[in-house]
């Protein structure tokens, strides 16, 4: 599982104690002989922001699984991504997927997996600087960018295309329509 950057754990509702994969310890940034690991433990190196979407805090399991009166039951399920610190500083992304069984008198467990997804996340968050500085760059040049879907023949943009060639709204418009804007003698240039 550590090569594949999974980890996988249980925690105990009422002691806190979290057993698991050997991986886990790595996600967290954790030396592997730190044991017994508990979930403030873990809880504390999670990126403050971040901790704040956590809804599987102890007391508030407690609080529900006595809410059962004697019946076990499902709790909250969640996935959620969260940066954790390592142990050189550094915020590494990690998503966690856990469900919760509780035994209906005050305790219970939380069982799931946590993955590594730091690559993912930092290519998606250049993706959208990338994007955010392409559309700069088209804004400042007044160009725009269009997609025409050859099957349906629309036109579509997310961007100011419609302002810079007098198009209403968003589209999509039909490629007649955009056609139309193009003068006539322009028109054989034009290879769609």
């Amino acid at each position: 599982m550590d090569q594949a950057g999974v980890a996988w754990f249980e925690r105990d509702i009422n002691s806190t104690e979290v057993s698991g994969s050997r991986s886990l310890w790595r996600l967290y940034g954790i030396e592997p002989s730190e044991q017994p690991i508990y979930f403030e433990t873990l809880a504390a190196r999670v990126h403050p922001e971040d901790l704040q979407r956590h809804s599987a805090y102890p007391d508030s399991l407690r609080a529900m699984s006595h809410a059962l009166n004697g019946v076990p039951g499902d709790g909250p399920s969640n996935t959620f991504r969260y940066r954790v610190r390592q142990a050189d500083g550094r915020w590494h992304w990690t998503e966690v997927r856990y469900a919760t069984r509780l035994d209906g008198k005050g305790g219970g467990k939380v069982s799931g997996l946590v993955f590594d997804v730091n690559s993912m996340q930092m290519a998606a968050d250049e993706l959208r600087a990338a994007r955010s500085r392409l559309l700069l760059a088209l804004d400042v040049a007044r160009m725009a960018t269009w997609e025409m879907s050859v099957e349906t023949s629309m036109f579509q943009s997310h961007d100011v295309f419609a302002s810079l060639v007098g198009l209403p709204g968003m589209g999509p418009w039909r490629l007649e329509e955009v056609l139309a804007l193009i003068h006539t003698e322009d028109r054989d240039a034009v290879a769609l």
